[in-house]
Order: C-alpha cells, then sequence, then structure tokens
C-alpha cells in the first residue's frame, strides 16, 4: 500500500490487468445503469403522453374560454394584436362561430 499525500488515504497499487478489469467493470455499470433507465422512460411514456393530453385540453379550454369573452377580444384589438397563430385561429373561430376575426 501506498500513502497518497493529496487524498491523505491509503491506495492498494494495482497490476495493469486488474486497473483493465476495473475500467470493464466501470463501462458495464454504466452501460447497464442507462439501459435501465431507458426501459423506465419507455415503460413510463404512455402514462406522460396521457398527462400531456390532459394539459393540452385543459390550455385549449382555457383559450376557448378566453375566446369565447368579448372584453377579451376587444382587448386583443386594442392592444393591436391583430394576428393569432394558425392553431389557436381554429380555437378563436369555433368560440366566436366563425363571425369575427381578429
Amino acid at each position: 500500500m501506498i500513502w497518497s499525500r493529496s487524498s491523505r488515504r491509503f491506495d492498494v497499487v494495482r497490476s495493469r490487468g486488474s486497473v483493465r478489469e476495473s475500467c470493464r467493470e466501470r463501462a458495464k455499470g454504466k452501460k447497464t445503469r442507462r439501459q435501465t433507465v431507458q426501459v423506465t422512460n419507455t415503460l413510463a411514456l404512455p402514462e406522460r403522453a396521457e398527462a400531456v393530453a390532459q394539459r393540452l385540453e385543459q390550455v385549449n379550454a382555457v383559450f376557448a374560454d378566453l375566446f369565447s369573452d368579448e372584453n377579451f377580444v376587444t382587448l386583443l384589438r386594442a392592444e393591436s394584436m391583430t394576428t393569432i397563430p394558425r392553431y389557436l385561429m381554429a380555437l378563436f373561430e369555433k368560440a366566436t362561430d366563425g363571425h369575427e376575426t381578429c
């Protein structure tokens, strides 16, 4: 054993073969952990997709409520916000029954 001054601990001097083996073991451990995370993420994907779909439905409901409010539409016009993204335009037209355009 050799006393290491920088870390104040004993280090075991290994032969070149055992260093290679420990490197292989560490690499194998990293690969195993990475694969475990990939499998876990893959199994959780349907649940995550469902959660995202629910949140998108909530956001769509909020925008539909906002676009159906005449005061909000007037505010948009007053602020010179005359264009909205295409994906929100469908909600706007549905909420206003296609009568109003920004």
